[in-house]
């Protein structure tokens, strides 16, 4: 209903974040941070309207979030994980 998923995200050093959401292939929302320091922030990822039809009815559903981080050197890192979300 919020249109929205709510990531938590730790660094280690200052940079940008890139999330997508995938539901199987269907990719359901993106999401960008910035971390001026390193840390744990809470990102969000905004769903699109495909993502939206996707989730719509499911009382549960497991989405998989990619993440793609690139520090203020300009090098880059990739992590992800899946959740099974209830509604």
């Amino acid at each position: 209903k919020a249109r929205k998923l709510r990531v938590r995200v730790t660094t280690d050093e200052a940079g940008n974040v890139h999330l997508e959401g995938r539901v199987g292939s269907k990719l359901i929302g993106t999401g960008t941070g910035a971390f001026p320091s390193a840390g744990t922030k809470t990102v969000t990822v905004a769903l699109t309207k495909s993502g939206m039809k996707v989730l719509k009815g499911k009382r549960s559903v497991t989405v998989k979030v990619k993440g793609h981080a690139t520090d203020n050197s300009g090098n880059g890192s990739n992590k992800s994980t899946k959740r099974k979300l209830k509604g």
